[in-house]
């Protein structure tokens, strides 16, 4: 009975934290010139040109599934930045919000923004990243880059006390009862 409930106390403490969003959400930053951002352990290189204007930083929040480009520009211009999906990606059917848009193929696309409006943008995709040239205007601002996946924030951890609990349980088990 004992190793049953230890059993159970594991495993629910592995799916409380699998499961606790803003517990261990990260922001992690990257500061041009360079272009490669870890997040959550795991290092991406990020490529981009920009047009009009410099890029001053690139944020990755797993929080909010966004990344926040910000740029100072005296015109307007356009920045094409490269960015993998292991990363950020949008899924079909993965959220309900009705600004996850679709094309004719049924294909979700990432939800650009700047300045609180949605900005019409170009889009490479392929298996591995998403190119997207996204235009922008006079002066300073962020455009805001939201999928529905980013990055696993607990994906290892969750399944490394999912292993030590089965592992914990079979030696306790063995332990107590011996055959």
């Amino acid at each position: 009975m004992k190793i049953l409930v230890l059993a159970i106390v594991l495993i629910m403490a592995a799916t409380i934290v699998q499961h606790q969003p803003k517990a261990f959400g990260e922001i992690s930053t990257l500061t041009p010139p360079a272009n490669t951002i870890t997040v959550n352990g795991t290092s991406f290189t990020i490529p981009y040109t920009i047009t009009g204007g410099t890029v001053t930083m690139i944020q990755a929040d797993t929080d909010t599934k966004t990344i926040d480009v910000d740029i100072q520009s005296s015109n307007g211009g356009n920045l094409t930045i490269t960015l993998p999906t292991t990363l950020i990606n949008a899924y079909q059917n993965a959220s309900l919000e009705p600004e996850y848009i679709h094309n004719a193929k049924n294909v979700a696309h990432l939800v650009i923004m700047n300045k609180n409006h949605g900005v019409h943008y170009t889009e490479v995709d392929t298996f591995e990243n998403r190119t997207l040239t996204i235009p922008f205007h006079h002066g300073n601002s962020t455009i805001e880059i939201k999928g529905t996946y980013m990055i696993p924030e607990f994906g290892p951890l969750a399944s490394a006390i999912l292993i030590i609990s089965i592992i914990s349980v079979i030696v306790i088990s063995k332990s107590h009862f011996k055959l």
